[in-house]
C-alpha cells in the first residue's frame, strides 16, 4: 500500500484514473481485494470479469460479469456536463 498524496479528492482521483498513461496508482492508497486493487473509503467496489470488448470510436466499451460487490457508507460520485456531484434520489 502506498500513502495518499495530501489533499486527494474522490473528484481529484476520478481526474487521475480518467488521464491517459500507465502509472495511475502511484501515490493512491489501495488495497488488494479479490485480487484487484481497492481504494479505501469508496462508497461502492465492483469487482468483474470481462465478457467482450466492443470498439466504440474511439474508446473501448468493456461488458463484464459482476463476481464480488460490496457497499460502504457515503454518496457516489457522479459526473455531469464537465463536473462533479454526488448522487440524489428522485422524489416519489
Amino acid at each position: 500500500m502506498r500513502p495518499q498524496r495530501p489533499g486527494r479528492t474522490p473528484a481529484g482521483l476520478a481526474d487521475t484514473f480518467a488521464r491517459s498513461g500507465r502509472d495511475k496508482f502511484d501515490g493512491v492508497d489501495w488495497t488488494p481485494s479479490a485480487g484487484l486493487p481497492r481504494l479505501p473509503h469508496s462508497p461502492g467496489w465492483v469487482a468483474c470479469e470481462v465478457a467482450d470488448v466492443v470498439a466504440a470510436g474511439d474508446h473501448v466499451v468493456l461488458l463484464a460479469h459482476a463476481v464480488a460487490s460490496e457497499v460502504g457508507e457515503g454518496s457516489p460520485l457522479t459526473y455531469h456536463h464537465r463536473s462533479f456531484g454526488t448522487h440524489a434520489p428522485l422524489a416519489s
